[in-house]
């Protein structure tokens, strides 16, 4: 079977730039200029110039590359959830500009998700014809109402049950805090640092003397326990009797 031959993109980033202005000194043209020139030697198929909030930036970019080059720019800008850029220009205002710089396809990329984004390229189609690209993140970690979650450490029943249960109420981009222990979660609570998954007699004392208010989780939230003990010690009496007080309660 013949293989079909493969794209292999010249990727420069914003940050790039600023990292090898930290590494090597040089102005952040210049930089981005030697950069494009090394991915061009290298033999690419495009460039694609991504994760840039800054107009001037990525302008210096698009120029370094049509300066060494005639393959097609991918330009990408990074946004808010609102659509402008991190230095705060609508898509309709620098989209024209990515046109009037003659990019390929011109898109965005990183800090949102895919909904968020999808908004934003509808936005983006409306004010050119050129091709549009959109690489969405898996989106920010979201508060509850504006709180942390507040969760036992991970690795223990306690946690495998919260986070089982955070995913089957599709709240998996929740902003978490670890804390070892049930008391200390209420604690943070009763501070109105955030909220927390415990179980309800250990909140019970905190909620008694009205320093927390107690939800209850819906759906449900249940853990299965089990009972284990050593097979030769089972018919010694003390721990005959607890058995049939702790089989009582399971059988209810």
């Amino acid at each position: 079977m013949e293989q079909q031959p493969k794209n292999i993109r010249g990727q420069l980033r914003a940050a790039d730039a600023t990292m090898l202005e930290q590494l090597i000194g040089g102005s952040p043209a210049k930089l981005i200029e030697r950069a494009i020139e090394a991915l061009a030697d290298g033999g690419v198929d495009l460039f694609i110039l991504e994760t840039f909030r800054d107009l001037n930036e990525i302008g210096a970019a698009i120029d370094a590359v049509r300066s060494v080059s005639d393959l097609p720019i991918v330009a990408q800008m990074t946004t808010e959830e609102d659509g402008d850029s991190l230095d705060g220009v609508p898509p309709e205002e620098f989209v024209p500009q990515l046109d009037r710089l003659s990019a390929d396809v011109i898109g965005v990329n990183c800090s949102v998700g895919p909904a968020p984004m999808l908004e934003t390229i509808e936005r983006i189609a409306t004010v050119t014809r050129a091709r549009l690209s959109a690489q969405p993140n898996a989106g920010r970690p979201r508060d509850i109402e504006g709180r942390q979650l507040f969760l036992y450490d991970r690795g223990g029943s306690i946690r495998r049950a919260a986070d089982a249960w955070l995913d089957a109420a599709d709240r998996k981009r929740i902003r978490i805090s670890d804390i070892a222990s049930a008391e200390a979660q209420t604690a943070f609570a009763a501070a109105g640092l955030g909220w927390s998954i415990v179980s309800q007699v250990v909140a019970r004392e905190a909620s008694a003397a009205g320093r927390i208010d107690l939800r209850p989780l819906q759906p449900p939230l249940s853990r299965d326990l089990v009972l284990v003990w050593r097979a030769d010690r089972a018919t010694r009496p003390v721990i005959a009797a607890a058995l049939d007080v702790f089989s009582s309660h399971a059988s209810r």
